[in-house]
């Protein structure tokens, strides 16, 4: 029990420092430190890193750093191939998927440690720049361009949510940080609504098939959105530099735990 309180804790921090990395280091700490099958896994993640998510979203829209009509675009277009990456997931065998999670968290740890960019607002005249936003509001210009672009960034990130049971934030932030020039809590806020909306979609998908929930992992599920808080407020004094450092690092060791311990 206390194991599950400490993991749900541990997750729910690490989310709300990077708003990438729930479900990525949730579905291991179920199967490795609470000992939940791959399969049970996968719903009970995307529950305690949707409702955190969800709680996290709206701390960012009262702060003005949710950019709402993009998680929007982002989730809709991510809701239309969820069942499509969770009908594949169905298909392939736990040794599959088991090599699927730990080369994506290897990407995503490289991605993390080598996205030196710490963007501000001051660098929306940046030449090149595929999705623009004013510099007065924060907001992006909406183009055709922007438009198709974060269609196809939510596309991936839904389909992963499918597949692997993960929120799709690892896909959301370092995407909408390569692509503009918004800032890094920015990009974390919009983050959690697309985590929190794709989220919703997978768990409502999976619970025909029910959901195997027990006090522990019930307390998880709780300590995961009061963690989230704590990383909030921790990413006001944490340089982003340290946390992309200390999160690629999580992901690199969990990838290695999943890789020999499939």
């Amino acid at each position: 029990m206390l194991i599950g309180i400490a993991l749900g804790l541990f997750v729910g921090l690490i989310m709300g420092l990077t708003g990438a990395g729930g479900g990525i280091l949730a579905i291991p700490a179920l199967m490795y430190g609470m000992g939940v099958a791959l399969t049970d896994a996968r719903p009970i993640a995307l529950i305690a890193v949707g409702l955190a998510a969800m709680v996290g979203s709206f701390h960012g829209l009262r702060l003005k750093l949710l950019r709402y009509r993009a998680a929007l675009v982002l989730a809709l277009a991510g809701g239309l191939v969820v069942p499509f990456g969770m009908a594949l997931g169905h298909q392939l065998s736990p040794v599959v998927l088991h090599c699927l999670f730990s080369v994506v968290m290897v990407i995503v740890g490289v991605r993390m440690l080598f996205s030196g960019k710490e963007l501000t607002l001051e660098k929306n005249n940046l030449v090149g720049i595929v999705c623009a936003i004013a510099p007065d509001s924060g907001r992006f210009i909406w183009t055709p361009k922007t438009f198709f672009v974060m269609v196809a960034i939510g596309l991936v990130a839904g389909f992963f949510t499918g597949l692997l049971g993960v929120g799709g934030g690892f896909i959301v932030v370092p995407a909408l940080l390569a692509v503009s020039p918004l800032s890094f809590n920015s990009a974390v806020a919009t983050s959690l609504m697309v985590v929190a909306l794709n989220s919703l979609v997978a768990v409502g998908l999976a619970l025909p098939n029910g959901v195997a929930l027990t006090i522990p992992v019930e307390l998880f599920i709780l300590c995961t959105v009061s963690g989230l808080f704590a990383g909030r407020i921790l990413g006001k004094c944490i340089p982003g530099q340290w946390v992309r450092y200390g999160f690629s690092a999580l992901c690199f060791s969990n990838a290695i735990v999943m890789a020999v311990y499939f």
